[in-house]
């Protein structure tokens, strides 16, 4: 490709021209074949597992157990939520262990050693009880203060929570799993800054994350809200990438930033929240008429129905998941044609996609079907595509602009 800059790190190599490499295509359509088989079976078996317990009345029987160990209602709700949260991490475990020890050691993209894999799950695990135990109970409180508009409680619910774990992920969670420190390349981290303060965004920080101790993949974000909001470059970006690659992929997430796409996911997220908990009332309801003998629940408003209404809940968010993918896609589209026009810089957009194809093995054209199903980003040749458009216009727009004036 012409116009090529020479990085500025002697460790970044060439990009591979993957187009023509049949091997490395073989083997990123490998890797996403493998990735989707374990998707799809990950779904369903998630599905029959869960359906079975609900069958064999276990939730019920530990609701019961608890109730009767336990002295007081409260206590006994909460540890039943306990229970059944630990529970279902549990049975999803082996799944994620063949994921990410497994698959992605298969295709050399992990660098994470089991036991420090394993310490990260149960982090996980510590981290998300606490907001299982205040979800769930503030459901069963919902439930039983609106028995017909409980599905609207929650809704509303959506927004500010999802607002509050944005504000605190860069300062409470994060840290829990990555170190930071503050980006050591003082002329890279100028430009970003002068790019961002083109684009009308302030940020706090510019920090590095040390992804590289879990994977070879290369990633760069904004995290956070208001006075959490910084910069955060992965450290397999920095060693990999030239730093006109890194400031168009720091000019794709400005976009997101000006376009205030945080929050636009959060709207659309409400939506979807909303029409999943009202199905799921409706056919909880209608599933407690036809087969509450059969998995011994009586009410929505008891311990033992959460398993219910999080199994019909996944199984609603999974049916309404293409059209969230659909709009994902679409405001991906927009941050690329906001990097292209605040960077002016085509070639090295290019440049960037096609690394981040090479380096995270991402298949450049999937088949349309799987890409409507299952991706949240258009396809790397889509969005190559799109910037060579782009550059023909400009160079149209440039070349045939005087001409079109006197006309």
């Amino acid at each position: 490709m012409s116009g090529q800059a020479r990085p500025a790190n002697s460790n970044v190599r060439p990009v591979t021209p993957w187009l023509d490499d049949p091997a490395w295509l073989s083997r990123a359509r490998r890797y996403r074949r493998d990735r989707l088989r374990w998707l799809v079976a990950d779904l369903a078996t998630g599905v029959a597992v869960s359906g079975l317990v609900l069958m064999l009345r276990l939730p019920v029987a530990a609701q019961e157990r608890i109730a009767r160990r336990l002295p007081t209602r409260p206590l006994a709700d909460v540890s039943a939520v306990v229970s059944y949260a630990a529970g279902a991490w549990l049975l999803g475990l082996p799944s994620r262990a063949w994921r990410d020890l497994v698959l992605e050691r298969r295709y050399g993209l992990s660098t994470q050693r089991t036991l420090p894999w394993l310490a990260d799950q149960l982090k996980a695990l510590l981290l998300a009880l606490p907001v299982e135990v205040l979800v769930g109970q503030g459901v069963l409180a919902a439930i039983r203060r609106w028995p017909r508009r409980w599905w609207l409680a929650l809704s509303l619910a959506t927004a500010p929570l999802a607002a509050l774990f944005s504000f605190l992920f860069p300062v409470v969670i994060a840290p829990r799993f990555n170190r930071y420190r503050p980006l050591g390349d003082d002329a890279l981290a100028a430009r970003l800054r002068e790019q961002a303060a083109a684009a009308g965004i302030e940020v706090s920080e510019i920090q590095v994350a040390d992804l590289s101790r879990r994977t070879r993949k290369a990633n760069a974000f904004f995290a956070g809200l208001g006075r959490t909001r910084r910069i955060v470059l992965g450290d397999t970006l920095l060693d990999e990438f030239a730093p006109d690659e890194i400031a168009v992929i720091l000019a794709h997430e400005l976009g997101h930033q000006v376009h205030r796409d945080l929050w636009r996911l959060i709207l659309v997220s409400t939506a979807q929240v909303t029409l999943t908990t009202w199905l799921v009332q409706r056919l909880a309801e209608r599933m407690l008429r036809s087969f509450g003998g059969r998995l011994g629940l009586e009410r929505l408003d008891q311990p033992a129905a959460l398993p219910l209404i999080t199994w019909l809940g996944a199984l609603a968010g999974t049916a309404l998941a293409p059209a969230a993918n659909a709009f994902s896609r679409r405001i991906e589209r927009q941050a690329d044609r906001f990097a292209l026009e605040l960077t002016g810089d085509a070639d090295a957009f290019i440049r960037a996609m096609r690394r981040l194809a090479e380096q995270n093995l991402h298949h450049p054209d999937p088949p349309w079907l799987e890409h409507w199903l299952f991706d949240s980003h258009p396809s790397i040749a889509e969005r190559i595509a799109a910037a060579r458009e782009f550059a023909r216009q400009r160079r149209a727009d440039r070349d045939g602009g005087p001409l079109r004036s006197r006309a």
